[in-house]
């Protein structure tokens, strides 16, 4: 084989013929090795002795999670890498809380991670460079119970309170092709509302249910009672016990499309609510629900959230029972 060497792979030339052989990439490593070692050895640089050694293997990147939201009603943009190897990166987390507050009274929450997970998957879904628009993510519990009490159709366990919840659209995209895209991950709760102003679906971390809105006129054929609206009157200290004194909470929830409330855990069926107001204090007082079962006060807890683990409420199952002049809710 004198005469012979293979380089790279490459084919040499003996007296003017191509040689024919096998090819040796390792063998051309190893010679480069080889020669830049002994060159070391002798005080002679690899830069001088003619021969450049492999270059570097290129490093594993972690994956980051890019998300580009925008506000519908204040106009605000966020372009945010909010999670990089599978860690929530504090800033940016602080900064999606900040974008997703309740803007009507200025009031944040710590938004639950999963949501922010369910928005960058429905983002990549529709396509990475479009940008989700938010109509709502937090609500506070003042706002929700305005709501409620200028008859509006609000859950008095809104997910939207605990930020679980964001109601989205994303411009030139049809309201069924975004909630398909949503399904497919089967994560939570999907609300479809097509007769909203503007368009949106709901998404959020609770328990996997779907539902849809209903058409104003067939509702008003089926002769589905509306509750009558007033002017808003936002009061961001409003809570929702004082409403539920006196609006019977079978009514609100039967309002809701079937499958888009929750039940709250502790068993809300059992708890009767006066439409007076007689009970409405102890119906809604705050409480948890220790890991023995017992019943103790909780002061930063929403009066509707109790302990353990929530389930789709369909409106449909509520009934009505005179006792005292008190409404009960079916299980």
């Amino acid at each position: 084989m004198s005469g012979k060497i293979f380089l790279g792979g490459g084919i040499v030339r003996h007296r003017g013929r191509p040689v024919s052989g096998m090819r040796l990439p390792g063998l051309a490593i190893f010679i480069c090795i080889f020669v830049v070692g002994a060159a070391q050895m002798s005080g002679v640089s690899a830069a001088e002795s003619g021969i450049v050694a492999p270059p570097d293997l290129p490093e594993h990147r972690p994956e980051s999670r890019l998300l580009r939201l925008r506000h519908h009603w204040t106009g605000e943009r966020l372009r945010v890498v909010y999670k990089i190897g599978g860690e929530y990166q504090p800033g940016a987390m602080a900064e999606i809380n900040h974008f997703l507050r309740d803007w009507r009274c200025d009031k944040t929450i710590t938004m639950d991670p999963r949501l922010i997970d369910q928005l960058y998957e429905l983002q990549q879904a529709v396509g990475e460079r479009r940008t989700i628009r938010i109509i709502s993510a937090y609500r506070s519990e003042g706002y929700n119970a305005s709501l409620l009490r200028a008859g509006h159709n609000v859950d008095p366990n809104s997910q939207h309170m605990f930020g679980r919840a964001a109601d989205v659209f994303v411009p030139g995209l049809s309201l069924a092709r975004l909630r398909t895209a949503a399904e497919a991950h089967r994560k939570g709760g999907i609300g479809f509302y097509p007769f909203s102003g503007p368009r949106f679906i709901h998404i959020d971390t609770g328990p996997k249910r779907q539902w849809a809105e209903m058409d104003p006129g067939e509702r008003r054929r089926l002769g589905l009672p509306k509750r009558p609206r007033k002017r808003l009157k936002l009061d961001c200290s409003l809570r929702m016990a004082e409403v539920l004194r006196d609006i019977p909470v079978s009514e609100v929830l039967a309002a809701l499309p079937a499958g888009a409330s929750i039940r709250p855990a502790g068993d809300l069926h059992k708890i009767s609510f006066s439409p007076t107001g007689s009970n409405g204090d102890e119906a809604y007082a705050d409480r948890e629900h220790s890991e023995d079962g017992e019943v103790g006060q909780k002061d930063d807890a929403h009066p509707c959230e109790l302990s353990g683990r929530p389930q789709p409420l369909d409106p449909a199952a509520l009934v009505y029972r005179r006792d005292k002049s008190a409404l009960a809710i079916a299980p």
